[in-house]
């Protein structure tokens, strides 16, 4: 059963390692968190079920119906705090991220950092914490509302860009606060990589 169950854990590994990576038909997102990544989750996990295969005890008198076991018999979210899957309802043009469940959330900006072409051109609202980065080579300053998982330990930030009737630093928020945000998706490139933003966004609450 143990040994089921490892393979099993493997393989969501690989799935989320999967969909979690850079790639070039994804999308990414610059600002950080601070919190820990997918990736140091994945590696914690790993080592906690290494350590945990080790201490137990095979007891090979257990029900043979164990040995059966699959994949689809553990919940990843219980496993890793990473999203599972979902279906994910893009159909119109607006998404409202902010009457979802925390769970729903989490899978929903996964989706739009994987599969951003799906929702290129849809108005979407969320609510997160606000997060701001300056790119030290250009001296650009980057915008983000990050979006942790129902555990809090994985997070994504998703850029955002204010129209211009926010003046900054009056009108934007400090580090960390509140925010809901609402604005146009959209992907652009820099460099070798494409990224994902809100355009014409506003906060609500804000003028």
């Amino acid at each position: 059963m143990k040994k089921m169950r490892y393979i099993a854990v493997l393989m969501l590994v690989v799935l989320i390692t999967s969909g979690c990576a850079d790639d070039s038909s994804g999308a990414r997102s610059k600002p950080g968190s601070g919190a820990k990544s997918v990736d140091d989750v994945i590696a914690e996990q790993i080592a906690a079920s290494e350590a945990s295969s080790l201490a137990d005890d095979y007891d090979d008198s257990e029900d043979d119906s164990s040995e059966d076991m699959t994949s689809s018999d553990i919940d990843p979210s219980e496993s890793f705090g990473a999203p599972i899957e979902e279906e994910v309802d893009v159909e119109g043009d607006y998404i409202d991220l902010t009457k979802l469940s925390t769970t729903m959330i989490y899978t929903t900006v996964y989706n739009m950092m994987y599969y951003p072409e799906n929702f290129v051109g849809k108005t979407i609202k969320m609510t997160g914490n606000y997060s701001e980065y300056v790119d030290e080579a250009t001296g650009k300053r980057y915008y983000a509302c990050i979006i942790k998982d129902a555990t809090a330990c994985c997070s994504q930030g998703v850029e955002f860009e204010l129209t211009d009737n926010y003046k900054y630093p009056d009108d934007y928020p400090k580090e960390g606060d509140d925010i809901t945000v609402e604005g146009v998706f959209d992907l652009y490139k820099e460099g070798e990589y494409q990224y994902c933003t809100l355009r014409k966004s506003t906060m609500v609450g804000k003028s």
